[in-house]
């Protein structure tokens, strides 16, 4: 007979390793934007049309490179034009788990609307009964994170801001790759980086992309800690802080993480997985 001891720590293995493999990640939300022009009556074919237009979105992640655009009920009264877009450096999983809330969430919050936008940290979704105007400015969503600290030399801190944005929105736009994005980071002064991302949709090209995002930095606060502008084609924020994936390469000066460059730290995390595997597996053994 095995002992107790062991018998309790075959259970709390196989209950973190249980844990660890069935947690997911919650996409942070980040605001709505419903429009109040028209509205859909339940059970008509607007809903079941906006229903489809769902599905397909949740169908064809794996195969869209966390970008999606589709029209259902084409040249009729009911058509609904939609698309989705996740941020540049997250893994499909993610992009998956954010899709999955935004489209919970915008019928939540955005009930019977003809046309809506939700953005969250990690993905954005629309839809709309009318025709996308790729160089729309509004709606728009502008947030900031409160004044910088009075010690930072604000002139030297909004250059160095706005030379990285400029730079992260040019090569955004002239990507040749399937996303149009792009993030990285610059010093600011010795002890402080200001980091920065920009995406347009995939739809845009260069020059509406580059527009886009001009534009958006264009409403940006100057002298913050942090702040972002969300457009319904691109968006643009800034922190002080990493908030997205960087290559190891990038720890130090300027860097720039491209459209296509993620690198996400996975050995640790699957070698403690295997650990847990294996104790489970050695402990459920000897105990017969």
């Amino acid at each position: 007979m095995a002992d107790p001891k062991h018998k309790l720590l075959f259970i709390f293995l196989c209950a973190m390793l249980n844990l660890l493999t069935t947690t997911k990640a919650t996409p942070t939300y980040t605001t709505t934007h419903c429009t109040n022009t028209t509205t859909y009556a339940p059970n008509t074919t607007f809903q079941t049309n906006l229903n489809i237009l769902f599905y397909y979105f949740s169908n064809n992640i794996s195969q869209s490179n966390g970008y999606f655009f589709s029209i259902t009920g084409f040249n009729t009264d009911d058509a609904v034009g939609g698309l989705y877009i996740c941020r540049g450096d997250i893994t499909t999983t993610v992009c998956d788990q954010c899709l999955t809330a935004a489209v919970k969430e915008i019928r939540i919050r955005c009930p019977n609307q003809t046309e809506a936008l939700i953005w969250y940290d990690e993905c954005f979704l629309r839809f709309t009964n009318r025709y996308f105007a790729i160089d729309k400015i509004v709606p728009r969503a502008n947030f900031d994170d409160g004044n910088i600290s009075s010690g930072v030399d604000l002139e030297r801190f909004n250059q160095s801001l706005h030379g990285l944005l400029n730079d992260l929105a040019t090569e955004a736009a002239a990507s040749l790759q399937s996303k149009k994005f792009a993030a990285g980071d610059t010093p600011v002064m010795e002890s402080m980086k200001v980091y920065g991302l920009v995406q347009c949709t995939n739809d845009l090209t260069k020059s509406q992309c580059e527009t886009c995002l001009r534009n958006a930095i264009g409403t940006l606060p100057n002298g913050k800690q942090g702040a972002r502008a969300l457009l319904p084609s691109c968006n643009v924020r800034y922190q002080l802080y990493p908030f997205f994936t960087l290559s190891s390469s990038s720890s130090s000066g300027d860097s720039k993480l491209g459209p296509g460059t993620i690198a996400v730290v996975i050995v640790v995390p699957v070698v403690f997985l295997i650990i847990l595997f294996l104790g489970c597996y050695y402990f459920k053994k000897s105990w017969g």
